[in-house]
């Protein structure tokens, strides 16, 4: 349960906004389950899904739906009458009404108009209210009254559960992230596209501050305001500064494993770092570096980032580039099949001497190749702009079917009589042909997107 709390069950990560509206927990693990990378309590990388599962444990222990529950147990007792936390935010009239007129901005302040952006697996981000509310809530975690009756419930609920690697600077309480200003903070924040919030408790003086931002990843209020009451924000130190090693670094909060993995290749996923200097972001946070675990990871606050092996980034490229090469010979072989069938039709040219079967495996191999790049390329669109909705299983299906289908049309020509009555040039082509098919089967192996069964 802790692992879950202090998002390090090893989960990878999961879809933010796929279609649905589900408030059935059981039936939403049913139908979705990331991968786990890690074992437990190993590598810290933020997880919704952890969360969604917590929320189901609740409902397992209580007896009760996670609505239900927590109405009882938060909203009623701190009066919290203008916070729901059901899909459709039917649980509360008054903020079902009044969150149509709602307004979000992306982080470059553009208005993305009236689409209710909430988190796709209930109940994560999914709570809808005021900042009246949230203000209550967070006055209650700081008087340590009403939630739990108890003295050592709240002394266990503060209690650190994790830490930086290697040092005792606090990162985790009970699901609380600690935040390093001119003192250590407990709290959480929340964004989807069009709102940010933030909730800090300086617990040893016993203040608290509360945000709510119509825009994501708000800077000024989020991160400005704070080092107004607590003090300038902690960065990393000299000492981590001079422990870094320059390479290529991705953020394991992703999809490390699995027919998700694809997306390590979508532009700036792997990022390339000579040195801290270069990044604002490594200047402006605090972090510690961790080589237990084989590899250099830089540790920020709810997440990590890995640094990459030579070899292992060498290996992604060259799968990837030879599928590019085998695409770019299968559009090419394409067109000038068809090109030369059209001159033959329009010049009234004898018939080609060439298998009749052979034009039929040529042309299918490279339409199953290009088939192939317009589903990834499509899955790859949609994971650049957060939309999962078209990221279904049946897509997947279709991968191993033409990984299937791709593999016999590699070896085919090894069993088929017409090869030879081939000239040297179509036997060239033949090759270049089957070497491309097997180039395609290659990257559905190694991104595993045959694997439709997880989806």
């Amino acid at each position: 349960m802790l692992d879950l709390m202090n998002h390090q069950a090893g989960f990878d990560e999961m879809p933010l906004y796929k279609k649905g509206d589900k408030s059935d927990l059981e039936e939403q693990f049913r139908d979705y389950q990331p991968i786990q990378s890690f074992e437990p309590g190993t590598t810290t990388s933020y997880s919704n899904f952890s969360t969604a599962l917590v929320s189901y444990i609740v409902e397992r222990i209580s007896g009760q739906k996670y609505a239900d529950y927590v109405h009882e147990h938060v909203f009623e007792p701190l009066e919290m009458d203008r916070t729901a936390i059901l899909p459709d935010l039917s649980d509360n009239a008054y903020v079902q009404e009044k969150r149509k007129e709602d307004k979000g901005y992306d982080d470059q302040g553009k208005l993305l108009g009236d689409t209710p952006f909430k988190l796709w697996m209930y109940p994560v981000g999914g709570a809808v209210g005021t900042l009246g509310d949230l203000q209550k809530f967070a006055q209650a975690l700081l008087e340590r009254k009403t939630l739990f009756h108890r003295p050592e419930t709240w002394t266990e609920l503060y209690s650190t559960t994790s830490t930086h690697p290697g040092t005792d600077i606090v990162r985790n309480a009970h699901g609380f992230w600690a935040s390093h200003y001119g003192v250590t903070l407990l709290g959480h924040s929340g964004n989807a596209d069009g709102f940010s919030s933030y909730l800090y408790l300086d617990l040893k003086n016993g203040i608290g501050q509360v945000i709510l931002t119509n825009q994501l990843y708000e800077q000024v209020y989020n991160v400005q305001m704070p080092e107004l009451i607590f003090g300038k924000m902690q960065t990393v130190s000299e000492a981590t500064k001079k422990q870094f090693k320059s390479g290529s670094y991705h953020y394991l909060r992703s999809y490390n494993r699995g027919p998700l993995s694809f997306m390590l290749m979508i532009p700036g996923a792997i990022q390339k770092i000579n040195k801290v200097s270069d990044q604002p972001d490594l200047l402006s946070t605090f972090w510690t570096i961790d080589r237990s675990q084989g590899a250099d990871r830089l540790e920020f606050g709810v997440l990590n980032a890995e640094r990459i092996s030579d070899s292992v980034l060498f290996r992604h490229y060259l799968v990837v580039f030879l599928g590019a090469l085998a695409l770019v010979f299968a559009l090419g072989n394409v067109l000038i099949s068809f090109l030369i069938g059209g001159f033959r039709l329009i010049l009234r040219k004898a018939k080609s001497s060439v298998p009749r079967s052979w034009k039929v495996w040529n042309c299918l191999t490279s339409l199953g190749m290009i088939l192939f790049a317009g589903n990834l390329i499509l899955l790859l669109l949609a994971a650049m702009n957060q939309d999962y909705s078209i990221v279904q299983s049946w897509r997947y299906i279709l991968f191993a079917g033409l990984g299937l289908f791709l593999a016999g049309c590699a070896v085919y020509p090894l069993f088929s009589k017409t090869r030879k009555d081939l000239g040297k040039g179509r036997l060239f082509l033949t090759v270049l042909t089957s070497l491309s098919a097997l180039a395609i089967v290659a990257n559905i192996l190694y991104w595993s997107l045959y694997q439709f069964w997880v989806m």
